[in-house]
């Protein structure tokens, strides 16, 4: 998570995090692997991971237009559990700008069909603000879509803030025994227009992306954790 999200965790995210079991293994971590794991990437469409040895895999995204600081997507994958090969995956996002559209807005994660989502414990966290002091905090636990291929959140950006970030948490097991990797990558979608619930958005749009004019998708490149040599 960004340092932002962290700094205004609520109780009730810090409860859920305080459950998950991958905690107490960043007291193995000294100071220079923290650094590395955390050090800036930007520009991979891969980036494979043996997460045995690296605890964290993370890339970081920065989306410019016109030269100017649009949008930052995280995405990091963690090990939570080795008998069953359980891993948290993160995706945060934090507008840069003000955006001038505040619409319907998706994100989520795409994994490949030899994964499956532990729904059970999917939570994700909106956060705004005008004033720092004054924090809007929206809990969501339930995804908008799912299906074999990841999940989105639906969410409207709040029209009187100007800063906006969030992030999306589930856990994820391989398909079966036989697989050898699993492959995650986050995206968030942000439409200028008003989606009404009879309108239409699925992951084949997501795939099929073609710069839509009333939308604009940004998307973290590809993790690739590999579960077994």
């Amino acid at each position: 998570m960004t340092k932002e999200e962290i700094r205004h965790l609520d109780r009730e995210e810090m409860d859920f995090f305080r459950a998950r079991s991958a905690a107490n293994q960043w007291h193995e971590l000294d100071e220079q692997t923290v650094k590395e794991i955390f050090k800036k990437q930007a520009d991979y469409q891969m980036i494979r991971c043996n997460i045995e040895k690296q605890k964290l895999c993370t890339a970081s995204t920065i989306y410019t237009d016109q030269k100017k600081n649009i949008m930052e997507l995280t995405i990091s994958v963690s090990l939570l559990n080795r008998e069953d090969h359980r891993y948290a995956v993160v995706l945060s996002y934090e507008w840069l700008i003000d955006p001038k559209e505040k619409e319907t807005d998706f994100y989520g994660i795409l994994t490949t069909e030899n994964a499956v989502v532990d729904y059970h414990q999917l939570y994700s966290s909106y956060k705004t603000y005008r004033d720092a002091s004054h924090v809007s905090i929206q809990h969501i636990r339930k995804p908008y879509q799912s299906s074999v291929v990841g999940y989105m959140i639906k969410n409207s950006l709040h029209k009187e803030n100007s800063r906006h970030f969030g992030y999306v948490y589930s856990e994820i097991v391989p398909s079966d025994h036989a697989q050898t990797y699993i492959d995650v990558e986050g995206f968030y979608v942000h439409a200028n227009r008003t989606w009404r619930e009879n309108d239409l958005f699925s992951f084949q749009d997501v795939y099929n992306w073609n710069e839509k004019a009333d939308a604009v998708m940004f998307k973290s490149p590809v993790i690739r954790i590999s579960i077994r040599p």
